[in-house]
């Protein structure tokens, strides 16, 4: 475990837009500074939280977490992102972020809180289940990439990133 000061969390804002990118970068996910501004701006504050790890003043890692309602189940909260710094991996961090999402959860009043990890993630699913979450079932996600008749505005499905077709 690598030693670390605590860390400082906080509600993300838009000036937090390009830590947030290079992190999600670091995961694999391309995403501009812009990109997020643009989801931030659009995110229902009632319902969905973003908020970022401090330590020093900068940010090193981000989560976010919403509630999920459907008309099958009873409504739930879900880590939707979580991304801590590749150097401060095992230093607390990302236990300190799961924390918040559960006295978020709980709230919100839902009954439990999931988290969805890429299956290639191992030493991700180590991490959850040494805090208590438990495998709920696998699955598979499907991708129908969608036509649209105004390109200005693409979304890549695969990626959710927005593209400019001008």
């Amino acid at each position: 475990m690598v030693n670390a000061t605590p860390a400082t969390l906080r509600k993300a804002s838009v000036d937090d837009a390009a830590a947030i990118a290079d992190l999600a970068v670091q995961l694999g996910y391309p995403v501009t500074a812009s990109d997020i501004v643009e989801r931030l701006s659009k995110l229902p504050e009632d319902t969905e939280a973003v908020v970022v790890a401090t330590i020093a003043g900068v940010v090193r890692a981000w989560m976010q977490v919403g509630v999920a309602r459907s008309i099958e189940s009873a409504p739930f909260a879900e880590i939707r992102g979580l991304v801590v710094d590749a150097n401060l991996r095992s230093s607390g961090v990302g236990s300190q972020l799961v924390a918040f999402a559960q006295e978020w959860a709980l709230a919100k009043h839902v009954a439990s809180l999931r988290v969805r990890s890429n299956t290639v993630r191992t030493a991700t699913h180590a991490f959850y289940q040494k805090r208590g979450f438990s495998v709920g079932k696998e699955q598979k996600v499907f991708v129908l990439a969608l036509r649209h008749t105004d390109k200005s505005q693409v979304v890549d499905a695969s990626t959710h990133s927005t593209n400019s077709a001008n």
